[in-house]
C-alpha cells in the first residue's frame, strides 16, 4: 500500500516516531521489570551478576541496529555465516 503526497509524508513521520518510541519504551520496560523482580535498580555501567549483564546486553542490542544479529537469529543463515568463517566441516 503506497502513500503519496501529504498522506505519505504523515505516514513516514508517524512510523519514524513509533520507531523512536519503541526503542525508549523497550529500555524503560526492561528496567521496570528488573526492578520489580529483583527489588533494585539496574546499573548497566557496573553490571556484576549474570542477570544484570544479560539485561545490559539486551539494552545495547536494542539501542543499535546491528544487522549481524538479525542474520544470526535465522538458524539457516547462521549456518551459512559460520560455514563461511570456519568451513564446511
Amino acid at each position: 500500500m503506497a502513500f503519496s503526497g501529504r498522506v505519505g509524508m504523515l505516514h513516514s513521520i508517524r512510523m519514524f516516531k513509533r520507531h523512536l518510541l519503541r526503542r525508549s519504551e523497550g529500555q524503560r520496560h526492561l528496567r521496570q521489570r528488573y526492578a520489580a523482580i529483583h527489588r533494585g535498580t539496574l546499573d548497566i555501567d557496573a553490571a556484576k551478576t549474570f542477570t544484570q549483564k544479560v539485561c545490559r546486553r539486551m539494552i545495547e542490542l536494542h539501542r543499535t541496529d546491528n544487522p549481524r544479529f538479525t542474520e544470526l537469529a535465522d538458524k539457516y543463515r547462521a549456518r551459512d555465516i559460520v560455514a563461511g568463517l570456519v568451513g564446511n566441516e
